[in-house]
């Protein structure tokens, strides 16, 4: 069986207005203990930045519609960088904009491309 071919642009068109959907109603949840983890950082004055696959804008958006945005002092995007994940550069350039060495920084992963960029940075990785 061969599969039909999608029409690139109405898929586009249609995946981007859900996705706004879902990132503008109350289905957009954060991790279990994700609030209570950056607040306990935050009080110990440690920087934080996110790196992200996603674009900034996106992540921006999420981070602000669940109350995280300012949590964090940088955000690194996707869109940001020349290379994705599993590549570092997106942890290098989050941790030079924190202005910290990256093996003083703890990366918090949740994919495997992730976890290999952060290794590869020279990060300590969970």
């Amino acid at each position: 069986m061969i599969a039909a071919a999608v029409p690139y642009d109405q898929f586009r068109t249609l995946w981007e207005a859900r996705y706004q959907e879902a990132v503008h109603s109350d289905r957009l949840k954060t991790k279990p203990g994700a609030k209570t983890l950056l607040a306990h950082i935050a009080q110990l004055g440690l920087p934080t930045a996110l790196a992200t696959s996603s674009s900034r804008g996106k992540a921006c958006a999420k981070l602000e519609r669940t109350n995280l945005l300012h949590y964090f002092s940088v955000i690194v995007g996707g869109d940001q960088v020349t290379n994705s994940k599993p590549d570092p550069e997106i942890y290098l350039t989050a941790a030079q904009k924190l202005n910290v060495n990256p093996r003083a920084c703890l990366a918090l992963e949740d994919s495997e491309n992730g976890v290999k960029a952060a290794h590869t940075a020279n990060m300590t990785v969970i």
